[in-house]
């Protein structure tokens, strides 16, 4: 699946979480090593499904039910190296409870790196 991100500035997380779910922040932390692949865009996906998508240094929320759910992020890009390019991990939810992860690319002099890494709450506000 391809996404085209439209972002907005100045937007905040929600506040509050609804009764009896949690909420997840899904980011992409700023590159290191090239401005161009800075604007590359993140796909996220949740629980088997894409969930949605980030670009340059941005975040989406969703709200999800307590248990174990299982992330999974990778570049969007058409080059097969790059599209080789993903992470996963797991998290198990609780009611009311915020969870905070980011992908980020990292680029080398011969390497490119991509990581999806969770946050805890400091690191996930400060963005």
């Amino acid at each position: 699946m391809k996404f085209d991100v439209t972002t907005a500035e100045g937007q905040t997380a929600p506040a509050t979480t609804e009764a009896g779910k949690a909420q997840i922040i899904l980011s992409k932390r700023k590159t290191k090593g090239s401005r161009w692949l800075a604007m590359r865009t993140i796909r996220f996906g949740m629980d088997g499904a894409w969930v949605g998508a980030n670009n340059g240094n941005s975040y989406f929320a969703l709200t999800v039910d307590p248990g174990v759910h299982h992330l999974c992020a990778s570049w969007q890009s058409s080059l097969g190296t790059f599209k080789k390019n993903i992470d996963l991990t797991s998290f198990t939810a609780e009611a009311g409870q915020v969870y905070y992860f980011a992908a980020a690319v990292a680029v080398g002099r011969d390497i490119v790196t991509f990581g999806l890494t969770p946050l805890n709450e400091d690191e996930g506000k400060f963005g």
